[in-house]
């Protein structure tokens, strides 16, 4: 018996009708059928909204600030962006070499000033130099024209600008790129403009090796690194100028200046182009739900104004990267020679875990440079010398770090908003592996 009237000129009431002549146990049948049908379907229903609640939560990017040395930025690019790692080679090889000769400059102008200073009667130093300065002196006049040569020769590589249309460097070029005259500040790279610079290099290609010219004057370069005199006015130096990029290549000029040489990996990291204002790169990383898309803001140098730049960060910034300088206890900042480097990254510590902005933001500390630390420790250099709250604990690596591991957590628990979990790792961002296994955990990073 028909339940209702149906119009058999709509095909989906049609096809919605009960059977004709249905029987009371066919209907009932029929019905608890549907009931099944309509609760698989329910099913599926759900599965389907939570997989696009999951695929809209992973297409929001995860955002990540990195205050402190970008090295842990070149981490992520060969972690999630080796392509662009391999392209950009040639353009690290230039940045490389031109950082050998800003430090070959360092220690000429080293040179330049121990020989005025040695003509002063009242020089307390004129013991430094030794009766083979002439030697170092020698060097100076033959390396000058060279340097400034090879210079010149890299940075209109760099720029594809005319190196004579750049007013000594002194003001920003349309590259971005900016250089004093005064030979111990390097090179620096407008954030805005840091991108275009390697892509336009990319894709021009660069001369075969433009670093070539100097292969003749490597050996007056390695006596000049290696002198006694050199070693001497180092150490008496208040800046480590040792832990500049381009001093770490000095022991190996014959691999970076060889006509074939790529960077590796290692001397990418240890590899410097300094970076001015704040820039965005974007990663792909695998996850647990595919592939994320991550947003890394590089503040690099200008850690000082980052408290002004926090409330265009704040919106859905999962994480901080904090890195400390744990070497730099005994220097002071290039641009405030008045402050310490470790003081100065406790103060900003300090700002950045006060901050009601940032209070649902993860901030995990890398205690950084801790290979350097050591090499300081052991040569004899006294924590409690420059860090007056350090007193008369023990001036081993061990006591040192858990002091400013204690420091930095103390300001935590009492500066933050809210209760915060302290997370910690002592580390040297040159050390891709390890720096590799405590971003490759991304546990911080989940939303």
């Amino acid at each position: 018996m028909r339940i209702a009237e149906w119009d058999e000129n709509d095909p989906l009431a049609v096809a919605l009708a009960p059977p004709l002549n249905e029987t009371p146990e066919e209907r009932d049948i029929r019905i608890l059928t549907e009931l099944e049908e309509k609760a698989t379907s329910d099913r599926i229903d759900r599965w389907l909204e939570e997989q696009r609640a999951i695929e809209k939560k992973s297409l929001k990017p995860i955002k990540l600030l990195l205050l402190g040395k970008s090295t842990t930025l070149k981490n992520f690019q060969i972690m999630y962006d080796p392509k662009t790692m391999r392209d950009e080679r040639l353009v690290w090889r230039a940045i490389i070499q031109l950082n050998v000769v800003h430090s070959v400059h360092i220690m000429l102008a080293e040179v330049g000033e121990r020989a005025y200073k040695s003509n002063d009667d009242d020089d307390d130093d004129a013991v430094l130099v030794s009766s083979d300065f002439g030697e170092l002196l020698r060097i100076k006049g033959t390396l000058e024209p060279s340097i400034l040569a090879a210079e010149r020769t890299l940075v209109e590589t760099l720029t594809h600008q005319k190196y004579d249309d750049l007013a000594g460097w002194k003001r920003s070029s349309s590259m971005g790129l900016t250089m004093s005259n005064n030979f111990f500040r390097e090179i620096s790279v407008n954030a805005l403009q840091r991108r275009n610079v390697f892509k336009r290099n990319v894709s021009r290609s660069l001369p075969p090796n433009p670093g070539l010219a100097l292969r003749e004057y490597l050996q007056d370069i390695q006596t000049l690194w290696r002198h006694v005199d050199m070693a001497k006015m180092m150490a008496r130096r208040k800046t480590n100028v040792t832990e500049m990029a381009g001093f770490a290549f000095l022991d190996v000029l014959d691999e970076v200046y060889a006509e074939d040489y790529l960077p590796s990996d290692d001397d990418i990291l240890r590899a410097r182009l300094k970076t001015v204002g704040v820039s965005e790169h974007r990663f792909r990383v695998p996850g647990y739900f595919g592939l994320s898309d991550w947003r890394v803001y590089d503040v690099g140098g200008q850690r000082s104004l980052v408290t002004a730049w926090i409330p265009y960060f704040s919106d859905n910034l999962h994480s901080i990267l904090f890195l400390a300088p744990v070497s730099a206890f005994n220097q002071v900042l290039e641009e405030a020679p008045k402050v310490n480097r470790l003081e100065d990254s406790i103060l900003l510590w300090s700002s950045i875990v006060s901050n009601k902005l940032l209070k649902s933001t993860e901030i995990i500390l890398f205690l950084n440079k801790c290979d350097l630390l050591k090499q300081k420790l052991e040569a004899g250099i006294k924590v409690k010398d420059y860090v007056v709250s350090f007193r008369d604990r023990r001036n081993d690596f061990e006591t040192v770090t858990t002091y400013l591991q204690r420091k930095f957590a103390g300001i935590l628990k009492d500066r933050s908003p809210v209760k915060r979990v302290f997370y910690c790792h002592l580390t040297s961002v040159v050390d891709k592996d390890d720096t590799r296994l405590i971003l490759g955990s991304r546990a911080y990073f989940a939303v």
